[in-house]
């Protein structure tokens, strides 16, 4: 008894870890890597990559989408460092143009709004979407309507 519990430690100290004969790594890294791409459906600027957003002038605030394809039901955390300020009961507010999370549906794909306002005509603004693997920023500009 005693030899076959010095073979088994032998056997597992021999390696890192028992499934490195069984598992390839490159072959980890490909199935778990999840995309994600972010898109918006706007005018596509070619000379600086970015998207073009109209903002209605008649409009104290408006509201756009970023879009994206992920696998299913995968959650996505939304970011901006551009930001709006709001005054509510003579104290300002300022939050993030775009927060929470989405669940990508099971198709893939999900949506997220993004908050705008007067002063952002003539900006151009980022969000940020990520998963567990890293993040990805979505530029776009801002004009009149």
């Amino acid at each position: 008894m005693s030899k076959i519990l010095v073979f088994m430690l032998v056997l597992l100290s021999a390696c890192e870890t028992p499934l490195d004969y069984f598992i390839d790594e490159k072959e980890l890294i490909e199935v778990y890597s999840i995309p994600l791409d972010l898109y918006m459906n706007a005018e596509y600027q070619d000379s600086t990559g970015y998207y073009i957003i109209d903002y209605p002038m008649n409009s104290e605030s408006s509201y756009t989408a970023v879009e994206y394809y992920t696998n299913p039901m995968t959650r996505v955390f939304w970011n901006s460092e551009d930001t709006y300020t709001f005054i509510y009961w003579g104290r300002e507010f300022v939050y993030p143009i775009i927060t929470n999370s989405t669940y990508s549906s099971e198709d893939g794909d999900g949506r997220q709004l993004i908050y705008l306002y007067k002063d952002h005509i003539g900006d151009t603004l980022s969000v940020d979407g990520c998963i567990e693997e890293g993040c990805k920023r979505l530029y776009f500009i801002v004009r009149e309507g």
